[in-house]
């Protein structure tokens, strides 16, 4: 079975500060620290004819990531930033228990404490963000934005248990690009 409920909290702060350079060039640098907290429910197979048990994973933790970014201004009107943001780690507190199962006791405390030596880390992948922007002396502007997400990374996990074990099998996330683009132009002056 796939999970058939998913809960996430995801709450993040960041401070970060800029300094001008050159009158062409600024850099930024800040910290982030993202705090999550999970709970997953998979329906799990019971032996014989028995209702489906339930297997909870729930997880929380903290960690710091780091960001850092360049504004190069090529005119009054034109400028190109980038800005990195690292992956986030955190060290997850994991708890699994197995509901309504009529495996033996024994077999329910080996899946149970098993969760010790799991990873269940809901890893927030690092991202590159590009930025062009150009303003035209009739007022017009227009940005153009690039965003590359290290999603092979992301860390979150679907559980299984197969002979009375728990079984992590491979997520599959590939990394992607976006791409945005916008127009402006004010109504009045």
């Amino acid at each position: 079975y796939y999970s058939d409920q998913f809960r996430l909290v995801f709450v993040a702060a960041t401070a970060t500060v800029a300094r001008r350079i050159t009158p062409w060039l600024s850099v930024g640098g800040g910290v982030s620290v993202p705090y999550s907290d999970t709970e997953s429910t998979t329906q799990v197979r019971n032996p014989g004819n028995d209702p489906d048990a339930r297997l909870e994973v729930t997880a929380d933790g903290i960690a710091p990531g780091y960001v850092a970014s360049i504004l190069v201004e090529f005119s009054p009107r034109t400028r190109f930033g980038v800005a990195w943001h690292s992956e986030t780690d955190p060290e997850e507190d994991v708890e699994v228990d197995l509901i309504n199962s009529t495996l033996l006791p024994d077999d329910i405390v080996i899946v149970t404490d098993g969760a010790d030596g799991i990873d269940t880390t809901l890893r927030t992948p690092q991202h590159v963000d590009f930025g062009l922007y150009h303003e035209w002396t009739n007022g017009w502007s227009a940005s153009l934005d690039a965003i590359w997400v290290e999603f092979s990374r992301f860390g979150l996990q679907e559980f299984a248990i197969n002979n009375d074990e728990l079984d992590l099998p491979d997520s599959g996330f590939k990394d992607f690009w976006i791409y945005t683009a916008g127009f402006e132009y004010p109504l009045s002056r």
